[in-house]
Protein backbone atom coordinates (compact mmCIF):
# COMPACT_ATOMS: atom_id res chain seq x y z
CA UNK A 1 0.00 0.00 0.00
CA UNK A 2 1.23 3.58 -0.53
CA UNK A 3 3.04 4.89 2.48
CA UNK A 4 1.80 8.50 1.67
CA UNK A 5 -0.27 10.52 -0.23
CA UNK A 6 -0.76 13.58 -0.29
CA UNK A 7 -3.70 15.90 -0.77
CA UNK A 8 -2.69 19.60 -2.92
CA UNK A 9 -5.79 20.87 -0.89
CA UNK A 10 -4.59 21.26 2.80
CA UNK A 11 -1.76 19.79 2.71
CA UNK A 12 -2.79 16.50 4.73
CA UNK A 13 -0.87 13.16 4.29
CA UNK A 14 -2.63 10.20 4.89
CA UNK A 15 -0.80 7.32 5.81
CA UNK A 16 -1.26 3.52 5.01
CA UNK A 17 -4.12 2.67 6.94
CA UNK A 18 -6.35 4.64 5.90
CA UNK A 19 -5.20 4.47 2.34
CA UNK A 20 -5.06 0.60 2.08
CA UNK A 21 -9.01 0.06 1.83
CA UNK A 22 -8.81 2.96 -0.96
CA UNK A 23 -6.54 1.34 -2.58
CA UNK A 24 -8.56 -2.14 -2.87
CA UNK A 25 -11.89 -0.31 -3.74
CA UNK A 26 -9.85 1.69 -6.26
CA UNK A 27 -9.10 -2.04 -7.30
CA UNK A 28 -12.33 -3.19 -7.56
CA UNK A 29 -13.37 -0.02 -9.31
CA UNK A 30 -11.05 -0.39 -12.57
CA UNK A 31 -8.55 2.06 -11.19
CA UNK A 32 -4.83 1.25 -9.59
CA UNK A 33 -3.49 3.80 -7.28
CA UNK A 34 -0.45 1.99 -6.16
CA UNK A 35 1.64 3.29 -9.03
CA UNK A 36 0.78 7.09 -7.61
CA UNK A 37 2.62 6.29 -4.03
CA UNK A 38 4.37 9.01 -2.51
CA UNK A 39 2.95 12.08 -5.20
CA UNK A 40 0.24 14.48 -4.49
CA UNK A 41 -3.06 14.12 -5.63
CA UNK A 42 -6.35 16.21 -5.81
CA UNK A 43 -9.61 14.70 -3.45
CA UNK A 44 -12.67 15.85 -5.02
CA UNK A 45 -15.70 15.28 -2.52
CA UNK A 46 -19.17 15.15 -4.27
CA UNK A 47 -21.90 15.23 -1.48
CA UNK A 48 -24.96 12.98 -1.51
CA UNK A 49 -24.56 11.92 -4.92
CA UNK A 50 -25.60 7.85 -4.70
CA UNK A 51 -26.97 5.47 -2.19
CA UNK A 52 -26.61 2.15 -0.95
CA UNK A 53 -29.50 -0.48 -1.62
CA UNK A 54 -31.79 2.68 -2.47
CA UNK A 55 -31.78 3.94 1.74
CA UNK A 56 -27.88 4.96 2.97
CA UNK A 57 -26.76 8.04 1.39
CA UNK A 58 -23.32 8.12 -0.37
CA UNK A 59 -20.61 10.45 -1.25
CA UNK A 60 -18.25 10.76 -4.43
CA UNK A 61 -14.57 11.00 -4.43
CA UNK A 62 -12.43 11.19 -7.28
CA UNK A 63 -8.40 10.87 -7.16
CA UNK A 64 -6.97 13.13 -9.58
CA UNK A 65 -3.06 13.42 -9.93
CA UNK A 66 -1.51 15.51 -13.05
CA UNK A 67 -4.70 15.88 -14.34
CA UNK A 68 -5.57 12.50 -14.74
CA UNK A 69 -8.55 10.21 -13.02
CA UNK A 70 -6.64 7.76 -10.91
CA UNK A 71 -9.54 6.43 -8.70
CA UNK A 72 -13.29 7.10 -7.96
CA UNK A 73 -15.11 6.28 -5.68
CA UNK A 74 -18.03 6.15 -3.04
CA UNK A 75 -18.24 6.15 1.16
CA UNK A 76 -21.20 6.24 3.36
CA UNK A 77 -22.18 10.21 3.88
CA UNK A 78 -23.54 9.12 7.32
CA UNK A 79 -20.58 7.11 8.27
CA UNK A 80 -22.81 4.95 10.14
CA UNK A 81 -21.48 1.54 7.82
CA UNK A 82 -17.79 0.34 8.56
CA UNK A 83 -15.82 0.67 6.08
CA UNK A 84 -18.23 2.31 4.26
CA UNK A 85 -16.17 2.86 0.89
CA UNK A 86 -17.55 1.40 -2.22
CA UNK A 87 -16.18 0.32 -5.33
CA UNK A 88 -17.59 3.35 -8.51
CA UNK A 89 -18.91 0.45 -10.06
CA UNK A 90 -20.68 -1.53 -6.99
CA UNK A 91 -24.21 -2.85 -8.32
CA UNK A 92 -25.52 -2.14 -5.24
CA UNK A 93 -25.26 1.87 -5.89
CA UNK A 94 -27.81 3.90 -7.94
CA UNK A 95 -26.30 7.27 -8.57
CA UNK A 96 -29.14 10.29 -8.41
Amino acid sequence: MPDKIVEINGNKEFQSPDWGPKSIICKRGGFDILAYAGQKVMIEHSSGIGKYYNRTPLDKYTIDANGKVICEYYADSAGSMAPGVFAINDPNITSK
